[in-house]
């Protein structure tokens, strides 16, 4: 290493990555790339992590709340608080989409089969036996539109 040598780390930003998931993606991962300043609540499960010049964060350790109550509390006061999202979506109805949570037909998503579907699925199919709610009509329209949009 020379003397102007710097070495920038690469924040990797997650949601929840301590649960289920990382395990898999960090198993993986260290098969290739020694991990370093590994923060873990068991062997399965890890709060940071670092490979090479990544480091691996999970938001929820510090933003625990939802992502839509995220969002909404963001966007109260306008939507000023959005100004790099806003700089990539400058159209009014592009923007909307990646600033709010989303709605998605998790239990209409039964098999791998089912992305390889071309129609969009009707309302009903997005009902949450978990939440026992459908979702609006105008959550309905919204990806609608953003199906038929990519």
């Amino acid at each position: 290493m020379g003397k102007n040598y710097v070495q920038y780390l690469v924040p990797v930003i997650f949601r929840n990555v301590k649960g289920y998931d990382s395990y898999h993606i960090f198993k993986n991962l260290t098969r290739f790339y020694a991990p370093k300043d590994v923060i873990e609540t068991n062997t399965e499960k890890y709060l940071a992590l670092g490979i090479s010049a990544l480091r691996f964060l999970d938001s929820m350790q510090f933003l625990n709340c939802s992502l839509d109550t995220l969002a909404t509390n963001l966007s109260k006061d306008g939507n000023s608080k959005f100004k790099h999202m806003r700089g990539l979506y400058p159209k009014d109805n592009e923007f909307e989409l990646p600033v709010r949570k989303g709605v998605y037909p998790c239990e209409y998503m039964d098999s791998a089969d089912r992305m390889s579907e071309t129609c969009f699925p009707p309302k009903d199919e997005f009902f949450s036996h978990l939440t026992d709610e459908h979702i609006t009509d105008a959550d309905y329209r919204q990806r609608y539109q953003q199906f038929f949009w990519r």
